[in-house]
């Protein structure tokens, strides 16, 4: 995963352990920020997926945990295709 920083934020890329979950912190005068990029993968099996975003989601607490007065911001790649 990539996340784009304008150049005029002074950002450092925080390891995360999983290629699926990419983050920065940055701050923006007095705020601090914690920025997570999320892919999940198209899982065909509801049982898996759960296991994933499971997973996901620890990383992104533990992450989270090490940084604790920084606001979050989480974006990402969901792959949900619900049909209309």
């Amino acid at each position: 995963s990539l996340i784009y920083v304008n150049r005029s934020l002074r950002a450092r890329q925080v390891d995360v352990p999983s290629s699926n979950v990419t983050a920065v912190e940055f701050q923006i005068g007095h705020r601090s920020f914690l920025a997570f990029l999320i892919y999940v993968p198209l899982i065909i099996s509801v049982c898996s997926r759960n296991i994933d975003l499971d997973y996901i989601l620890r990383q992104v607490e533990q992450t989270q945990t090490r940084f604790p007065t920084h606001e979050l911001i989480i974006r990402g790649d969901f792959n949900r295709h619900d049909q209309l």
